[in-house]
């Protein structure tokens, strides 16, 4: 399986799943509905209905992770073909695993199969294709840029500050960025595109964040472009849940679309108080909040002296869509409340 060996953690796997591959990445509703089923399957032991479901959901968006757990549920009903199918499939599509895949107690059934080396085989290259396209120049790279971004939001904050954030020192400083990420972006884009998202197993942590700092700056149309791949990458272990979390917020909200995690914070035109941007479904942004790692909404308000009201938003929301009005800022910085830190 994708997340541990224990079947509870499993469904945990599948729920997680569906919660992250949003509605906010069509066509996801179909998705969703095949997740659900297949969760509520594995939870009343239907392991075949549950392998069935995940294959369903694969055809919708395919991550190579769904067929990966697929052929963990036929195995787990005795259909060691139909589980070497779904394991071929899984490392056709991409899946790189090679060491889960090696290890999976619920894949054992499947070890005295003719195929199975040949399948491991192709896992193995796909994960070997991940280490030659993010290998140490890219890793040294990924960890410069994360650096560098760092000290350039701390100059950011510092200008804004002293000059004001309509100042030609201000104006300059964009300038001097975007000229620099003018160089980086290409050849990352590129990569990705080709490859998947790198995630912290093939380049490390810090690397890993640094990409997504990076993308942070991206053109919006880079961001919507890398999003599918780095939620594959938190979906598969190697990315933190709430980076991709953050990600979907921002971009939902610069597109004129209510958030859905609530991570995005932005001063109150009228007073001036710090408020959370147009959150949809607020009644449960807590559920969404703990599946993509982050504290409930009301913790982390808390720590900017706020109070969650889902009230409140449920009349925010009802005199948008009267409005009929995008669900835009109206401040230039939107403050990101997860680990990730500030959005530069």
């Amino acid at each position: 399986m994708t997340r541990g060996s224990s079947r509870t953690s499993r469904v945990s796997a599948t729920i997680l799943l569906l919660l992250l591959l949003s509605p906010g990445l069509a066509p996801a509703q179909t998705f969703h509905e095949e997740a659900v089923r297949g969760a509520s399957l594995v939870k009343a032991g239907d392991y075949e209905g549950a392998a069935r479901a995940l294959e369903a959901a694969f055809a919708v968006r395919p991550v190579p992770a769904s067929l990966y757990n697929a052929a963990c549920y036929w195995s787990l009903a005795g259909d060691t073909t139909r589980a070497m199918t779904a394991l071929r499939r899984a490392a056709d599509a991409g899946y790189p695993d090679l060491n889960l895949a090696e290890k999976d107690t619920d894949l054992e059934p499947l070890h005295a199969s003719p195929d199975w080396p040949a399948v491991l085989s192709r896992i193995g290259k796909n994960r070997e294709g991940i280490e030659r396209a993010y290998d140490g120049s890219f890793k040294t790279r990924f960890e410069s840029l994360y650096r560098r971004v760092l000290t350039e939001v701390a100059a950011m904050d510092s200008i804004r500050r002293q000059f004001g954030p309509d100042s030609e020192e201000m104006r300059r400083f964009h300038h001097d960025t975007a000229w620099q990420d003018s160089l980086d972006f290409p050849a990352l884009v590129d990569t990705i595109l080709a490859h998947g998202w790198p995630g912290a197993r093939a380049v490390g942590p810090v690397a890993n964040e640094g990409l997504y700092f990076a993308f942070q700056r991206a053109p919006l149309e880079i961001q919507k472009g890398a999003l599918p791949y780095l939620w594959r990458s938190a979906y598969a272990g190697q990315t933190p849940l709430f980076l991709p979390a953050q990600m979907e917020d921002y971009l939902r909200l610069a597109s004129g679309q209510p958030q859905l995690y609530g991570t995005q914070i932005e001063p109150d035109p009228e007073t001036g108080k710090p408020a959370v941007c147009l959150t949809e479904d607020p009644r449960s942004v807590d559920a969404r909040r703990v599946a993509a790692g982050l504290d409930s909404i009301q913790v982390t308000l808390a720590g900017y002296g706020m109070i969650w009201d889902p009230d409140t938003m449920e009349t925010r929301l009802a005199a948008w869509r009267k409005a009929g009005s995008p669900a835009t800022r109206t401040a230039g910085r939107t403050r990101s409340d997860g680990p990730g830190g500030d959005h530069p």
